[in-house]
């Protein structure tokens, strides 16, 4: 499980300052987060919230005896955490022999299998009677890529009007659960084919859809591909209000995913090829793909301010890191715990 943290808070003008009817909720208000609803105090205004916590995976909480433990253990070993970003709503997304598949063909069930949603409520009820806000996440592995055959959710008016419904039916289900801070619509959108705007036109649909039944639920929207922070800019906002815009940070992917016990020599601080630090964005920042880029904390505060930070000042907007961190394979040594 990974951090998530937001960026950026700032007390924005007409944000929510006592109770409002309803289940407690998350609302952004300018780039803040503010909860209201629920057994908030009476009287003095709601604080922004800065949230911090894990992802966890419904997969693993549903087939691993260990994982049953694992909101009892996030407690107490991190006391401070207030979120999960649950990765639950596979969706035409895994191999059913391989992992957990919730999609179906019926409509009176969402389009959900009644087995993934079983585990989901137990999850979900847990997390919050533990005072956690939950991110109920969708993952569509198969439908988000790119399918030279059409079957994506780009191309298919079919796929794309049955996951809306899926979010509608979902919405709906959780609307009366607390602490739900909010739906995020597509998990790392794969496609690298799909333009943009009909990027964000899918995302601003499945906002519709979880707000006509949730509407003071964050709506959790990010960039394709794979939520890249390279790609985090003003094409990924949306004329809606309620919404928090997301990013990974797995930068660079060589320090990340290093081995150190099977020879890879990675290390942070340190020295990385342009094309591997920003990928296909180098040509944005190098001379050339093979100039030398130095990775530091420097570089990495340079990074957040000048791409999400950047983009919340410029709009007002709330933003957050849903994704960070490295392999344990990386050892101390080379600098994992820097």
């Amino acid at each position: 499980t990974l951090p998530a943290v937001v960026l950026m808070q700032s007390q924005a003008r007409g944000c929510p300052v006592g109770p409002s009817s309803g289940p407690l909720r998350l609302s952004a208000c300018g780039a803040s987060l503010i909860p209201t609803g629920g057994r908030l105090p009476a009287g003095g205004p709601a604080q922004p919230l800065i949230l911090s916590g894990v992802n966890m995976w419904l997969h693993y909480y549903h087939q691993l005896a260990t994982a049953a433990h694992d909101v009892a253990w996030l407690r107490r070993a991190v006391p401070s955490a207030n979120v999960i970003r649950l990765v639950g709503l596979y969706w035409n997304d895994e191999d059913p022999e391989k992992g957990m598949e919730c999609a179906t063909e019926d409509a009176s069930q969402g389009y959900l299998d009644p087995a993934c949603v079983a585990v989901l409520d137990r999850l979900i009820a847990e997390a919050t009677a533990a005072g956690l806000w939950v991110i109920l996440t969708a993952r569509a592995h198969y439908i988000a890529d790119d399918d030279l055959e059409g079957d994506d959710l780009w191309r298919s008016p079919t796929l794309r009007r049955r996951f809306l419904a899926m979010w509608g039916w979902v919405a709906a289900r959780y609307s009366s659960y607390q602490r739900i801070a909010g739906y995020e619509i597509l998990s790392e959108p794969r496609t690298r084919e799909t333009a943009p705007e009909h990027v964000s036109s899918l995302m601003r649909d499945g906002c519709d859809a979880v707000h006509a039944r949730d509407p003071r639920a964050l709506c959790v929207v990010g960039p394709a591909p794979y939520y890249k922070v390279f790609n985090f800019d003003e094409r990924i906002l949306l004329d809606r209000e309620n919404v928090l815009y997301t990013f990974d940070f797995f930068v660079p992917w060589a320090l990340v995913t290093a081995d150190t016990g099977k020879g890879d020599t990675a290390t942070f601080p340190g020295t990385f090829p342009c094309g591997d630090v920003y990928l296909s964005w180098w040509r944005d920042y190098c001379g050339s793909k093979d100039q030398s880029v130095r990775v530091d904390a420097g570089w990495i505060r340079n990074a957040i301010r000048s791409l999400p930070h950047a983009l919340s000042s410029r709009h007002n907007v709330p933003v957050y890191c849903n994704q960070w961190g490295v392999k344990g394979e990386l050892w101390a040594d080379h600098g994992r715990l820097a």
